[in-house]
């Protein structure tokens, strides 16, 4: 039979009638008939899947996948004793063919349910109500809010769907989990779809992310739906970025659909803009104006209101990862600063604030001051005023352009910004 663990919600095979049951996921250990029952009757060819995320109803922390620690290791001890059985070299050659076989035996999933071609979740946008979601995978949505389709791959033994309770318009997050034998292509080719966006196992920008374990063999999403903050208030792009996420991991583990656009990645993911775009940008709007100022530039540049008003962008530049546009939060306010970060992998510090120095400098000549910053770490501030108006400061993890510093200096005019933008945007073309 098959019972749901109670502390991670994983599905367990046990044998009925037996008092505790010890969890190959989380390693909690139940008494078994305070389990939910599953299947009263495990299917045939049912396997446990190789990696487990907990859904958001159990305990078990949703953020962290759990590996089953007998997928790897009950295979060889089996193939050992039958061997030692029965002997001969035919016997072993068919053993150990078999014990290669990546590919899951192509019976029914959990519960009967068929297995799904993946070409058919072409047809799947992850805007479907249950409803609509279950006419096209065949499989209902259960008490949990969540839909497992088992899947006819070789390397892939399920998709799983989830929504939200209180939105079940459209699907929240999903994830995928391997055989237990996974290809690590997947994980290269998300890698390179995302280009500078990849971090360490994946992505994260602004409330969404997908998770890529380091062997491969999970792919997962997660969004945030509730915004916090000032403005507390639904995320206006959650749905897009969801349906955004899963266009790019369906393309990337299954290879079905089309490869997604740049633009969609760009609007919605952080894949990153044009630095040299941010001379498009109208410096004079005024605060009321700022959401048309930075979209009209930037679509996908998200807003931020804590202190002062906030536009966030990714940028797709070898130095640079990240920018903020921000306006003071008072009647008529201006573009006040633009702030450069590093980019997702850079461990929040320049690996080039020297370059970066010398650009500026190229630029606008000899700082008008340098002050230490972390001395160990050998890292410096640097500052320069150009005498028209406005300052430029090159810190160990952070770059700002501050167009107007306070009502006492002169603000930065338009030709300077632009020089300014135009040296760093080439320094990064040049060194990159």
């Amino acid at each position: 039979m098959i019972v749901e663990c109670g502390h991670c919600g994983a599905p367990l095979d046990v044998r009925e009638g037996r008092r505790y049951t010890r969890c190959g996921y989380c390693k909690k250990t139940s008494e078994q008939r305070m389990l939910r029952t599953i299947e009263p009757q495990t299917p045939p060819n049912w396997r446990p899947p190789a990696v487990w995320t907990p859904p958001a109803h159990v305990p078990a922390n949703s953020a962290v996948p759990l590996r089953h620690a007998a997928t790897a290791a009950v295979a060889p001890i089996i193939i050992a004793i039958v061997v030692f059985a029965i002997g001969g070299a035919v016997a072993v050659g068919a053993i150990a063919s078999a014990s290669r076989r990546k590919a899951p035996i192509f019976g029914p999933g959990a519960g009967g349910v068929a297995r799904k071609e993946p070409a058919a979740l072409a047809k799947v946008t992850l805007a479907e109500s249950p409803e609509e979601l279950q006419k096209l995978t065949g499989v209902p949505m259960d008490a949990h809010f969540s839909m497992r389709v088992p899947l006819a791959h070789p390397n892939w033994e399920a998709v799983t769907f989830r929504w939200d309770k209180d939105h079940l318009e459209h699907v929240k997050d999903f994830y995928f989990n391997a055989t237990s034998s996974p290809s690590g292509e997947a994980r290269k080719k998300l890698k390179a779809l995302l280009d500078r966006r990849w971090g360490k196992d994946g992505f994260n920008w602004e409330g969404c992310g997908l998770y890529v374990s380091e062997k491969g063999d999970h792919v997962g999403s997660h969004v945030t739906i509730e915004q916090h903050g000032k403005e507390q208030k639904e995320n206006p792009r959650w749905q897009k970025q969801v349906e955004a996420m899963w266009s790019l991991a369906r393309y990337g583990v299954l290879g079905v659909g089309d490869k997604p656009s740049k633009q969609a990645l760009r609007d919605h993911l952080g894949l990153g803009y044009a630095l040299a775009d941010l001379t498009k940008l109208d410096t004079e709007a005024d605060i009321d104006k700022a959401e048309q100022a930075a979209t009209s530039v930037y679509p996908g540049a998200i807003r931020n209101l804590s202190i002062d008003l906030e536009y966030k962008v990714a940028l797709d530049h070898p130095y640079y990862g990240e920018m903020t546009i921000a306006w003071k939060n008072k009647k008529n306010a201006k573009v006040a600063e633009v702030e450069l970060w590093p980019p997702p992998a850079a461990d929040n510090k320049w690996s080039n604030q020297t370059a970066i120095d010398a650009c500026v400098t190229a630029a606008f000549g000899k700082p008008s001051r340098v002050s230490e910053g972390d001395h160990l770490g050998g890292s410096r501030d640097t500052t320069w005023t150009p005498a028209a108006g406005g300052s430029i400061r090159v810190y160990h993890h952070l770059i700002v352009i501050s167009l107007r510093d306070n009502p006492f200096s002169k603000p930065m005019p338009k030709d300077v910004f632009l020089k300014t933008v135009t040296a760093l945007e080439q320094c990064g073309k040049t060194a990159g």
